[in-house]
């Protein structure tokens, strides 16, 4: 084994691996490329994840909206039918009241 003290890289040597591990044009097409659908996936599933939030949020709105309106119809409901309930009594008690007794 040779010493470190003659272990020299010399020019010829730099140059022929420097021309060696240069990226061909394939390669730096393919590096590019690679480079571009990395940040295309990154940026689809960023934008995926935002609209998938967004419109999970528009339905809970609408199931929200419509559970509003349900319990809403429901107590008019409720009220019509107490208003109506004591029209009714008060009427059959007038009614009751004009009747000549026996």
């Amino acid at each position: 084994m040779k010493k470190s003290s003659e272990l020299r890289v010399t020019d010829s040597h730099l140059q022929r691996y420097y021309f060696y591990f240069q990226p061909t044009e394939e390669q730096k097409r393919l590096a590019a490329q690679t480079y571009n659908d990395t940040l295309l996936k990154k940026h689809f599933k960023a934008w995926l994840s935002f609209y998938s939030s967004k419109v999970e949020k528009r339905k809970k709105a609408v199931a929200q909206m419509e559970r509003a309106v349900a319990c809403h119809e429901a107590r008019l409901k409720v009220r019509t039918f107490q208003r109506w309930y004591a029209w009714k009594c008060e009427r059959y008690r007038s009614q009751q009241e004009a009747a000549p007794s026996k």
